[in-house]
């Protein structure tokens, strides 16, 4: 993580043409990554439940997620923003690796029929019932929701959305949630590639924040974890200049640093995304506040969005020579398994004058076998290894 350890300059990260290609290409191998197992960095978004981390996924994107306990999800979402002229969303799920035909088939069943941003809630739903046939009611599932918006306020950049952490168990939810919670976190935490965005509400201690504790354990080094404080509005006055120490990374001290966001306050469904960001904006730049003292580099939407995209396109431009390679080895493994495989057979006379061939091939071993002569190669390689042939 050497490419993004100095990320934290006071000037925003704008992208060129190029830049955004680049990433563009990463990201058409995202849906490939889980069933090859390829290792892309990647931002994965983490806390407990009521972290605030949806609303930092929705200040991010511009896009309302859904908030409350009753619409945690049970799978993580893959959010691709790609910045365009016009509005655009699309959906699908990408199977885990290791996943059955008879599930696969299952998977590309989900097509939600969507056309504009505001059927976001309505994609989770039915991703949520649609996943539920192959994990169960309420346990967490091992794919991934892929959701792809365009809009002229899109950032260029992907997240990957985990499910949230569970404290406690509590009606409909059991010990064995909790534990699966924990568990995919971690498996994602550990991929040597991901960049932690550990969430925390300013109101919390940070020495009792388990997502604090698991990004210890995947990442021991820090050089590759981000804080994020939410909530920076309902902290004690006495407990401000501690959580300030939090942010100026004297604390905690992370290789990527920390960030402070402000959430949305009541009747926040009423208000736009830019009311929303303007608001932030003079929330921080108040003096009551206590914050107008910390960098802007360091709180606020906007330039959380600079950072984030400048640690993931460094990272993936320290990860393209071994990424190159990986892929040419996994190629060149598929390649010689589809040669052994033999030609197509595409339709059923290729199909039938194959069984044939196959058929033949048998008969000729059988007489030779019976006769002694052990012509064919398969009678020398058998002998060869030993009779592990068959």
């Amino acid at each position: 993580m050497s490419a993004t350890a100095n990320i934290d300059s006071g000037l925003p990260f704008h992208a060129s043409a190029e830049q955004n290609e680049f990433m563009s290409a990463i990201d058409r191998l995202r849906p490939l990554s889980m069933q090859h197992e390829l290792d892309l960095p990647q931002l994965i978004v983490c806390g407990k439940q009521s972290s605030g981390k949806s609303s930092v996924l929705e200040a991010i994107s511009h896009v309302p997620f859904p908030t409350g306990r009753e619409t945690t999800t049970r799978f993580a979402t893959e959010l691709v923003l790609r910045n365009a002229s016009c509005e655009s969303i699309s959906a699908s799920i990408i199977p885990a690796a290791g996943t059955s035909i008879a599930d696969l088939e299952t998977l590309r069943e989900f097509d939600p029929h969507v056309q504009r941003l505001s059927d976001f809630s309505r994609i989770l739903e039915e991703a949520s019932e649609h996943l539920e046939k192959l994990a169960g009611s309420g346990r967490l599932s091992s794919h991934r929701l892929r959701i792809e918006l365009s809009g002229p306020q899109q950032p260029h950049l992907t997240l990957i959305d985990m499910p949230g952490l569970i404290a406690n168990a509590t009606p409909g939810i059991e010990h064995f949630d909790i534990q699966a919670s924990r568990k995919v976190m971690n498996e994602y935490m550990r991929q040597p590639k991901s960049i932690i965005l550990a969430v925390m509400p300013a109101s919390e201690d940070l020495n009792d924040h388990e997502v604090f504790q698991l990004a210890a354990d995947a990442d021991p080094d820090r050089v590759r974890t981000l804080g994020i404080l939410t909530k920076p509005d309902r902290i004690e006055d006495e407990n401000l200049a501690l959580r300030i120490r939090i942010i100026q990374n004297e604390t905690l001290p992370l290789t990527l640093g920390w960030h402070v966001l402000r959430n949305l306050g009541p009747g926040a469904e009423r208000r736009s995304a830019d009311d929303r960001d303007h608001e932030e904006a003079a929330f921080f730049a108040d003096p009551r506040s206590g914050w107008s003292t910390v960098p802007l580099t360091k709180k606020g939407v906007a330039t959380l969005r600079a950072r984030l995209r400048n640690i993931l396109f460094r990272s993936i431009v320290e990860t393209v020579p071994t990424l190159a390679r990986e892929i040419e080895l996994k190629t060149q493994d598929l390649e010689q398994h589809l040669a052994m495989l033999g030609p197509s057979r595409i339709d059923r006379n290729e199909q039938l004058t194959s069984l044939d061939n196959i058929a033949r091939e048998m008969s000729t071993l059988i007489d030779q076998a019976c006769k002694g002569t052990y012509d064919e190669q398969f009678f020398t390689s058998a002998l060869t290894n030993g009779g592990n042939n068959a």
